[in-house]
């Protein structure tokens, strides 16, 4: 399937909020959580969709002409997925640390041994 695999830690600079929506009422899109453990996180698919925006906002125009070839090649085809898998797959991302206010200073990151032996997990079989 897959010849390599790597763990990334992903830094906040700014709020994110990825979105559910599969809500009705005030919040249209409340805060994706995983179903078993109700913390929040972000799907790969999300994450996904992001990283290929990303490529394709930094990609010249003038300089590939296969540009949406690459990217396809990359990520999978846009409109049927079934044609055929891209290159790089995502997993979902987890929370590992929290920003939370603090009275000395403006906030620290907090987390749970929970969160920590999960990240642990994800890094031992990823080999990282």
């Amino acid at each position: 399937m897959f010849q390599a695999q790597q763990a990334i830690f992903i830094y906040c600079v700014s709020p994110v909020h990825m979105g559910a929506g599969t809500a009705i009422g005030l919040i249209d899109n409340p805060i994706q959580r995983e179903r078993h453990t109700e913390y929040p996180m972000i799907a790969g698919s999300g994450l996904k969709g992001a990283v290929r925006h990303h490529f394709w906002t930094q990609l010249d125009d003038n300089g590939r002409k296969d540009k949406g070839n690459l990217l396809n090649r990359l990520f999978g085809p846009e409109t049927d997925a079934s044609e055929f898998a891209g290159a790089v797959s995502f997993g979902d991302a987890q929370l590992v640390a929290f920003p939370v206010r603090c009275v000395k200073g403006a906030f620290v990151y907090a987390t749970s041994s929970t969160a920590l032996a999960r990240a642990m997990r994800t890094l031992n079989v990823t080999g990282t």
